[in-house]
Formats: C-alpha cells, structure tokens, sequence
C-alpha cells in the first residue's frame, strides 16, 4: 500500500513539474558527476553537483543528506560536536570532489529541486573468478 502510495505521488508530482525533460520527470535519468561545490546554507552544509546527462544536458543537483553522512563521517570529522570550524571546509572539498567527481549518478526531481544518488549495489553480482573477463566491469565504470 505505501509502494502504491508513493508510486501515485511521484506519478501525479511528475506531471505537476515545470522544467526539466519528460525522462527526468518520469523516473530519473543517469549521468556522471563533472563538478562538486560544498555551500553553507543557514550554517548547514550543503552539497550541490553539476551533472552531464547522458543526453548532453547539465543538471544543478543536490546531494541528499544519508549520502553526504557516507561520504563524510561526522564521528570522525568532527566528533559528537554540533559546531564545526568553518576551516573544516578545507578538509571537507577535496574529500567531496575526490569521492564525487567522475562517478555515474542518478538524477531525479522532488518538489523543485534536483536530487542524485549514487548507483545502488542490488544489482551487482558477484561472480567466481575463473568467470569470463568479458562479464566484467572496468574499474572506470565502477561507482
């Protein structure tokens, strides 16, 4: 029921939505990440992404706040502390833009704004090693 629900949302959300191609409205479309810009935005650290879609196009995204705590583990950047210097900002862009830039993403659209997420593991399997090379990935298309 909830699936159903959320299904239904996203489907009459998607038709509500101004901008953005019909791909992107209905499902989401992938692309590779080609810049990062960690912001503060009332203090709070926020992370924005330039996308080139797979059609060419380039996309302004946000990335969500469980992916930016895997990327950044706050228990070791920054302890339990709630205040962080804002020379961490040093630390924390050559991190974001290492672990960001290059990889294929998926972008999708919620009340306005541009989302991505990175690729999910479910549909990679693994396989024994005397499998044929053909049937495996490059580490360049990893991610």
């Amino acid at each position: 029921m909830k699936k159903e629900n959320a299904q239904a949302r996203a489907g009459g959300n998607a038709q509500a939505r101004a901008g953005g191609n019909a791909q992107a409205r209905a499902g989401g479309m992938k692309g590779v990440v080609v810049r990062v810009r960690p912001e503060l935005q009332a203090e709070r650290l926020k992370v924005v992404v330039t996308v080139r879609t797979d059609s060419g196009e380039t996309v302004e995204a946000h990335m969500p706040d469980r992916e930016v705590s895997a990327l950044l583990p706050r228990s070791i950047l920054l302890g339990s502390g709630t205040k962080a210097p804002l020379s961490l900002m040093d630390t924390v862009e050559p991190i974001l833009a290492r672990m960001t830039e290059g990889r294929r993403v998926r972008v999708w659209q919620f009340k306005e704004r541009w989302f991505f997420s990175f690729q999910p593991w479910r549909g990679v399997r693994f396989l024994p090693e005397e499998s044929h090379p053909s049937d495996h990935c490059e580490a360049s298309s990893a991610g």
